[in-house]
């Protein structure tokens, strides 16, 4: 299909991702809108995991890609339900060019419920009333995603796309791609996450975009970003309840600020969070508040759109374990040259690999020594979201962690050892033994350096050049994000380049 053979979808501009200026340029991979390349680098802190290393920008104008069309449209219609209309901002901005620089403040509230923090610092809200046409508009997006055309290239994140769930065509986002099959997806309508096979998707026009979102990833105001599982974990009591949210947005000569708290009555839950993130650290505990002490409702009636997600929640007589009972060590920033053996490379098309030093190998040893002689008592087991437990692979047993509960006793694991995911049934899960305690010295690794889109031969070369169980040289951890590792490999990147060098 050819892209004039589509919809024509307007307009070919849009606001800028960090100061919600018109935006006329659009990131070269995947299509952020940015006004500027000073407001690209200035963006880059957040953006440069999505591309890696940071793609140039191309105009608008030259942009076909229908997807970035697509993109375009939703984070214009983003903006109109979150503040007010692209064309009043493109306007006042218009009119204000010669004006004196002064400050305005816009406060915006809403009660929503907070599903799932992402981080500490980043959260899935939803509405907390559906809109009295909520059927309605189901009805028109399903009458849309059946003549919707599939999508036909890869989906950006951040875009929105058509999916069937239980008969009908809803809105999603995309919120990750995992590989070459799956993608992580927010249900917009809906409130919940899940993972899809990319075929699925259906392209979402104007149409189906003006609709308001009952659903949405938030970035909270003034909060450290900590994916540690021991927050995590805490940070759990405060999920499933009713806030305010209250986004202020400021604007001003230079640029567009927004902050977004979550508050209820006198307690404001960004200085919880951040309190909770300190004490954790320290060791401390009573300063933080108990869901029991804020005065908020735990919707579970029949109305909550969450229903679907509690479907299979487990009821254990021993609590679960949702903080790992072992060490976990991960490499640090400017380690440098040094070995590693290769334990998994599942995700070596996107440039990641799961590794471990040469010297703790004997860790491993001793762990998988312990997996080898486990007797399965056969008691079948249903775990809770981030709970860590045995899970099997390949009809062996291996330590993991619960990452999705996908309904009917089917989970998503990451096995910590290898860092590799699958999806199991509740059969093929145990409760983790208490006598098991040895380290966890794996780490999932991002090469640095390479190609900003890998292509086929690209991929081929990298499975070439590493397979699991063969050593590689780290040259230096180049930083650590969120427990994912940034390394250098100059070796590899220097062999691949002289390879397609000499296949030009």
């Amino acid at each position: 299909m050819l892209a004039s053979d589509l919809p024509k979808l307007s307009p070919t501009w849009g606001l800028c991702i960090l100061c919600h200026k018109k935006a006329e340029w659009s990131c070269e991979r995947c299509f952020d809108l940015y006004c500027s390349m000073e407001c690209q680098r200035m963006d880059w802190q957040r953006h440069r995991y999505i591309c890696l290393p940071m793609p140039r920008l191309v105009p608008l104008s030259h942009a076909d890609s229908m997807l970035l069309r697509e993109k375009l449209i939703s984070e214009s219609k983003d903006n109109q339900v979150s503040s007010t209309s692209v064309e009043e901002l493109l306007k006042n901005d218009d009119t204000e060019k010669n004006a004196k620089p002064r400050n305005k403040i816009r406060n915006f509230t809403e009660n929503v419920i907070l599903v799932k923090f992402l981080s500490s610092n980043k959260c899935l809200v939803r509405t907390h009333k559906p809109p009295d046409n909520f059927a309605d508009i189901q009805k028109e997006i399903n009458a849309f995603g059946k003549n919707a055309p599939e999508l036909v290239v890869c989906p950006s994140v951040g875009s929105v796309a058509l999916l069937l769930y239980k008969g009908i065509y809803t809105r999603v986002e995309v919120l990750s791609i995992q590989d070459d099959k799956r993608i992580s997806l927010l249900y917009c309508d809906y409130g919940w996450i899940a993972t899809v096979a990319k075929v699925d998707l259906r392209m979402a026009v104007d149409d189906v975009l003006k609709f308001p979102r009952l659903s949405a990833v938030i970035i909270l105001h003034n909060v450290e970003e900590c994916s540690d599982s021991k927050v995590m974990s805490l940070l759990e009591k405060f999920e499933g309840l009713q806030y305010e949210l209250c986004r202020c947005i400021e604007t001003n000569s230079n640029k567009i600020g927004e902050e977004v708290t979550l508050t209820c009555g006198n307690v404001n839950l960004n200085e919880e969070i951040n309190k909770l993130c300190f004490d954790t650290n320290f060791g401390k505990s009573e300063n933080v508040k108990n869901s029991e002490d804020i005065e908020i409702k735990n919707l579970n009636n029949n109305e909550d759109l969450l229903l679907d997600l509690c479907l299979d929640e487990p009821c254990h007589k021993d609590k679960p374990i949702l903080s790992p009972p072992f060490d976990i060590y991960i490499f640090q920033t400017n380690l440098s040259n040094f070995k590693v053996v290769v334990l998994d490379t599942s995700a070596l098309s996107y440039g990641y690999i799961g590794c471990i030093a040469e010297t703790d190998l004997k860790y491993l040893v001793t762990v998988q020594e312990y997996l080898n002689n486990y007797e399965d008592n056969g008691q079948f087991y249903n775990p809770k979201l981030h709970e860590y437990c045995l899970a099997k692979f390949e009809n062996e047993w291996y330590r993991a962690r619960v990452v999705k509960i996908m309904g009917n006793s089917r989970y998503t694991v990451v096995y910590l050892d290898f860092t590799n995911e699958s999806t199991i049934t509740y059969q093929d899960i145990r409760r983790y033994p208490k006598d098991l305690n040895g380290p966890c010295r794996t780490n999932l690794c991002l090469i640095d350096g390479l190609p900003t889109t890998l292509n086929a031969d690209h991929i081929n070369f990298l499975k070439k050049e590493i397979t699991a169980e063969c050593k590689l040289v780290i040259d230096k951890v180049k930083e650590v994000v969120q427990q994912i590792v940034v390394v250098e490999c100059p070796a590899i990147i220097e062999k691949m380049n002289s390879v397609e060098f000499k296949a030009i």
